[in-house]
């Protein structure tokens, strides 16, 4: 009987987070709209193919795109779609529940088949480890850190849109760790140096081509790419600069870049990348996706992932990081149109399924 009546309460309080989630991710939706008073608003016959409390959100979409249904709001897919895909993304407290997975310490451990940026040090519940994971002391630490000039610094858990990324001296953070200032779980990194292709755009950040995978009904899907150029002066992908957005190019399925670009921050359609052409293709992309596809296929229980990928200098594949508690579809959909509309082998559509509660991730 206690059980049960525990059970009743959890879920009660599930969809108390859920409203409060989609609420405040509903008056940021209209609050973005506000901000653009040209844009054309939804007609009335747009405006019943839809949940209407979804509508600025459509919206958003329809001056950026198109208006289709098939765009998913991100209240939405927060709350409908992302809650079920990767069910540990909102605990019954609706606080992130960290675990090993999406620990940055523990990548290159669950996925030895992606390369990923070469870790110096790591911290993990207060332990210093080296990068073999083999405890180290704060001397044998300083040694270690002063053979680099510039190093990246990440906080390793619970972190979004770049926060908790930064570039640091190796004096700046000797200085940091004798001092104690930095308690959180971190890794230290060697700085990627990227393909002068990706660089072209922007060469103070490291650029990334997103990846979104769906694992539904036993398939992965490639749910399409883009590639997201930092601020000129910023050191992350994610992160303005001096009021100056970020950019995102969508990709075709070759890796070719697109001839637009989109501000993600403040919905906008570009001609240009910061004043530059937008040519050629992502090197390696068919590459990027295919690592992305298959390693999807592993782990079933993320019905959802985004990976975030660069090719560096001498043309190497990297994998960033890839991000399971909440990977963001906003950008993707602002430069792609909507991502959802995917089929599994017995002709079913991925929100069909989602609408007659038949999605299992």
């Amino acid at each position: 009987m206690k059980k049960k009546l525990l059970g009743h309460i959890k879920k009660i309080l599930r969809c108390i987070i859920k409203c409060k989630i989609g609420k405040r991710l509903e008056h940021r939706e209209k609050e973005r709209c506000r901000l653009h008073a040209d844009w054309n608003p939804l007609t009335r016959e747009e405006l019943q193919k839809i949940n209407r409390k979804d509508k600025y959100g459509y919206m958003i979409y329809k001056n950026l795109q198109y208006f289709s249904p098939e765009f998913v709001t991100d209240a939405y897919y927060r709350t409908e779609i992302l809650s079920v895909l990767n069910k540990y993304d909102y605990s019954m407290f609706g606080r992130r529940i960290c675990t090993d997975f999406s620990d940055k310490n523990y990548f290159e451990i669950l996925m030895p088949e992606l390369n990923f940026p070469k870790a110096v040090l790591r911290q993990i519940n207060g332990v210093l480890y080296d990068s073999a994971y083999d405890i180290v002391s704060m001397d044998g630490v300083v040694q270690k850190l002063r053979q680099y000039d510039w190093l990246a610094l990440k906080e390793s858990n619970n972190t979004e849109h770049g926060r908790g990324v930064k570039k640091v001296s190796s004096e700046e953070l000797i200085g940091i760790l004798t001092r104690g200032d930095y308690k959180k779980d971190f890794i230290v990194q060697e700085i990627i140096q990227q393909h002068e292709t990706l660089a072209y755009y922007n060469d103070s950040s490291v650029n990334i081509v997103r990846v979104t995978t769906l694992f539904w009904s036993g398939e992965v899907f490639n749910l399409g790419a883009i590639l997201r150029v930092g601020a000129p002066g910023s050191f992350c992908d994610l992160l303005s600069n001096e009021g100056v957005a970020p950019r995102v190019i969508p990709l075709e399925n070759d890796g070719t870049l697109k001839k637009e670009a989109y501000d993600p921050d403040n919905f906008y359609r570009l001609e240009n990348v910061f004043g530059k052409e937008i040519i050629g293709a992502v090197p390696r992309y068919k590459e990027i996706a295919d690592l992305a596809m298959e390693t999807h296929k592993r782990f079933a229980h993320h019905g959802i992932i985004g990976w975030d990928f660069t090719v560096d200098k001498d043309n190497n594949i990297v994998c960033v990081e890839y991000n399971t508690c909440c990977p963001g579809i906003v950008q993707s959909q602002c430069a792609l149109g909507p991502i959802f509309h995917v089929q599994n082998q017995q002709g079913e559509f991925f929100l069909d399924a989602v609408k007659n509660h038949k999605l299992r991730a």
